[in-house]
């Protein structure tokens, strides 16, 4: 039998982890494989592959995923910043202001405006995990977080959180949203 993960492009990295669960609705575990990349981006490289007639198929690829889930990212007037995903045609809207004023003062003038154009980015896909939304389905589904950054890579303004839920031939968006970080009410005083 072959050994699937074993023929994966990506399976260097490090903490290599693997996942049994039903993901296809078969009442048949699938095989979920992750790694981390090692890299400063956070990024991960996750796989999930079923068996058909015992014969391991991928299913699901982070860089097919990353190819289909492709982002632009803009900021624009008001202490905001757009996020479009171009191949689903979604678009979410960020108010960075909670940034304070020492970030924002970089990019917008005192009314707000923009000073000149500026451009984030969504990264690679960073986490994949599985989630059960309906028990009486008893599959699970999947989440992937893809972060939200500035003009640099340690600036992060938010994530967007993907829901994917297997259709019966590949897993496809079911809700998409983008978040931000919350902030600390009472910062502790030092």
């Amino acid at each position: 039998m072959v050994v699937p993960f074993l023929t994966s492009d990506f399976n260097a990295g490090y903490n290599p982890r693997l996942f049994l669960g039903d993901f296809t609705a078969d009442s048949v575990d699938d095989i979920k494989l992750s790694i981390d990349s090692g890299g400063s981006g956070g990024y991960g490289y996750f796989y999930i592959y079923t068996y058909i007639n015992n014969t391991p198929k991928e299913i699901f690829n982070f860089n097919q995923y990353n190819a289909l889930y492709q982002y632009k990212v803009d900021y624009i007037d008001l202490y905001r910043v757009v996020v479009h995903n171009m191949n689903h045609d979604k678009l979410f809207v960020l108010d960075v202001s909670y940034k304070g004023n020492e970030y924002i003062s970089q990019y917008y003038d005192e009314f707000g405006m923009l000073i000149m154009p500026i451009q984030g980015d969504v990264l690679a896909i960073n986490a994949l995990m599985p989630l059960i939304q309906n028990e009486e389905v008893n599959a699970y589904e999947l989440l992937a977080y893809q972060r939200i950054i500035g003009p640099i890579n340690s600036d992060t303004l938010g994530y967007v959180e993907n829901v994917l839920s297997w259709d019966g031939k590949e897993f496809v968006s079911t809700r998409m949203s983008a978040g931000i970080p919350g902030l600390l009410l009472n910062p502790p005083v030092e």
